[in-house]
């Protein structure tokens, strides 16, 4: 039973039950959690609720009959919106040519964005919402064809692909953390306009390929006020998105930028879109930098999980691309060098490779598509592509 009780009155044992709170008004991952200690009964306390909702079939009962609100079981949940659940799962290779064509289009969408934002004509956002709602509805059938598109990307047209990547990774995190579909509509549309305010930042600041001046970084740092600033300007008005944009480069111990905001006061959605956002962007190839491997860049953002990044969404991240990334370069106890194609949903350490190089032989070989589930053959160890010079795009979207 649902019961709804004075904030202190709560105590270890209890169930709290967050499913009728905004999930931008408190920091906890999921719908609930169990107040095991006195840490999360303080963290709980933090949030500076009157009254919280408690669940007495998941936890402790109030003794204290006279302060308890029974609460109906039919009150809704707050949403912002209604939309479809995208269908019944389907195979990766079945979902591929959708995720491709809403990959593509994509670009065309954020990059139409962008220019408008430059000329000072930001508009309308139904094609960013729709948009949003497709890489939704993708996912859900099937977590991995678009997430492998995300590597698909170039120098030139970096700046527009990245906010297509960070929205894709950013639904699929909030899938992994049980996230409803409306909230991962948000993580989508959150993604997507994240970097709009670098549309304002001149283009050799942008571009620069070397370090930055102290002056430099400062007009860079300028970029999420300016995306907040324009969206609102434009008539933007989801609160949750806005906030996404707007701290998106906010780090838990403080350090991050614009309001060097740290723990509790970052919300979980600008929580996982740091994760998404550092996740692509050293997982990319940079004018300034070259691209991290995704195996490394996992292992960056762990050894940083509660520092800079939230360990929950941390956690969940690894859980979405896999140890083995897709896109990743892995040496097979065959001899071989293999591309990782798509991800194994039981087993994350034998995903489909795309094998092309024999190191037996010395030689490339046609490129052969390995199920590692259902075979001996097994990864021995990431590598890196550039120490072995060559193009993993070649492989893995034959």
């Amino acid at each position: 039973m649902l019961k709804q009780i004075p904030l202190e009155k709560l105590q270890a044992g209890m169930y709290v039950d967050l499913k009728r709170i905004s999930w931008l008004d408190h920091s906890f991952i999921g719908n609930g959690l169990l107040i095991t200690d006195d840490a999360t009964l303080r963290k709980v306390q933090a949030a500076g609720w009157e009254q919280v909702t408690i669940d007495t079939n998941r936890g402790k009962d109030l003794d204290d009959a006279s302060s308890i609100i029974e609460v109906p079981p039919s009150a809704p949940r707050v949403k912002e919106v209604e939309f479809n659940t995208g269908g019944a799962p389907v195979s990766y290779q079945t979902e591929l040519p959708t995720a491709r064509s809403i990959h593509e289009r994509a670009s065309e969408v954020i990059r139409s964005l962008m220019h408008e934002a430059r000329a000072g004509q930001l508009g309308a956002m139904k094609s960013v919402e729709t948009l949003a709602d497709d890489m939704v509805n993708s996912i859900l059938r099937n977590s991995s064809a678009l997430i492998s598109l995300t590597s698909l990307k170039h120098r030139d047209d970096y700046t527009f692909m990245h906010c297509v990547s960070v929205g894709i990774f950013m639904i699929g995190l909030g899938r992994q953390l049980g996230l409803d579909t409306a909230q991962l509509r948000m993580l989508g549309a959150a993604g997507l306009l994240h970097d709009v305010g670098k549309a304002y930042i001149p283009l050799d600041v942008l571009n620069k390929p070397g370090s930055l001046s102290p002056l430099e970084g400062e007009i860079m740092r300028a970029h999420p006020r300016l995306g907040y600033d324009a969206l609102i300007g434009a008539g933007y008005t989801v609160e949750t998105v806005l906030d996404a944009v707007l701290h998106h480069h906010e780090r838990l111990d403080g350090s991050g930028y614009p309001e060097a905001f740290s723990g509790n006061e970052i919300s979980l959605i600008s929580r996982i879109a740091s994760v998404a956002d550092v996740y692509d962007a050293v997982t990319s190839q940079r004018v300034y930098h070259s691209a991290m491997a995704p195996t490394a860049a996992l292992r960056m953002i762990r050894k940083r999980a509660g520092i800079d990044f939230d360990s929950t969404v941390a956690q969940a991240l690894i859980k979405v691309v896999g140890i083995y990334p897709i896109g990743s370069l892995v040496r097979l106890s065959s001899g071989h060098l293999a591309v990782v194609s798509e991800q194994d949903a039981l087993n994350s350490t034998k995903p489909k490779v795309m094998a092309f190089y024999s190191l037996k032989k010395d030689a490339y070989i046609t490129p052969l598509p390995i199920d590692l589930a259902a075979t001996d053959d097994a990864i021995e160890s990431d590598e890196d592509p550039a120490e072995w010079g060559v193009d993993l795009r070649r492989y893995w979207h034959l």
